[in-house]
């Protein structure tokens, strides 16, 4: 860019204006003004004056003065923006940093599991792997609809050295039972899991399932009874006889009927059989 050459203090702001303002979608001003957030925050994070106190957690976008500004730019713009490359950017963050950042690019790209494994192992964060499974659940696509499961993956296959978290693994499976498939989620608790720790669980489908039986069994018994109605209304309808006599005349075209094919009307109106096309322009049934 131009601009970035002459003036780079005056890039942010500009590409502000013109991707949050313009509202332009052209994907390489959003991918600058990343670029130029990221390049801010790592120049200020390499500032001693800028890091948190020695030992201290702070919350990505917390941190103190220019710094947590530039995080909390760069995080909304990373959750709302739909025309950067996702891709792209996250090649260029670091890995071992700006945590949160990648876990929102991972999930721009689908990659639920490698963004969990972030919340849960990095952050240490379970609320926020909750709260990200209930942001990104849905029915449209396997991915979204398995996002609980992936936690669960994530709880119970962990990286190297950390042990499984059991509890918190059937903790979830209790507490969203409804979103999780159950076969799929026996498979993955260790062979050892005992069976009196995994009650809630199956008391919890169990009740779901027992809850699902009775609504189809009420739905079948209505379905029932309104076949019945439609088969008693069908008797009624095909049991009435109908008498065209030798003078009744056609409401459509005023000839006799006689002994032509004729169409018979609820309300009681009779008509040539070619004349039954035009019935409603001449005597509209209701």
């Amino acid at each position: 860019m131009h601009l970035k050459a002459v003036e780079p203090k005056a890039c942010i702001p500009y590409l502000e204006h013109v991707t949050q303002v313009r509202n332009e979608s052209t994907s390489q001003f959003h991918d600058e003004l990343i670029l130029l957030y990221l390049d801010n925050i790592m120049a200020l994070k390499a500032d001693p004056s800028s890091r948190p106190a020695s030992g201290s957690k702070v919350a990505a976008g917390s941190e103190p003065g220019e710094l947590g500004a530039m995080r909390r730019k760069l995080l909304l713009f990373l959750e709302t923006s739909r025309h950067y490359s996702a891709d792209k950017m996250l090649a260029k963050l670091p890995r071992d940093q700006l945590y949160e950042e990648t876990s929102i690019l991972l999930s721009r790209l689908a990659k639920h599991e490698e963004s969990l494994t972030i919340y849960v192992h990095r952050l240490k964060n379970q609320k926020a792997a909750e709260d990200y499974c209930e942001k990104n659940y849905g029915e449209s696509t396997q991915d979204s609809q398995d996002v609980y499961l992936s936690l669960l993956r994530v709880y119970l296959k962990p990286p190297d050295g950390i042990p499984p978290m059991l509890n918190q693994a059937l903790n979830l499976m209790t507490k969203h039972f409804s979103r999780i498939n159950p076969a799929k989620a026996l498979e993955l608790l260790p062979a050892d899991t005992v069976v009196r720790s995994m009650q809630p669980f199956f008391d919890a489908v169990m009740r779901k399932n027992n809850e699902l039986r009775r609504m189809y069994q009420v739905e079948r018994n209505l379905l029932k009874t309104q076949n019945l109605q439609v088969r008693e209304e069908s008797i009624a309808l095909k049991s009435q006889s109908i008498r065209v006599s030798r003078d009744r005349m056609c409401n459509v075209c005023g000839k006799r009927i006689g002994t032509s094919v004729f169409a018979y009307f609820p309300d009681g109106t009779v008509v040539h059989l070619m004349c039954a096309k035009d019935i409603r322009s001449v005597n509209p049934i209701p």
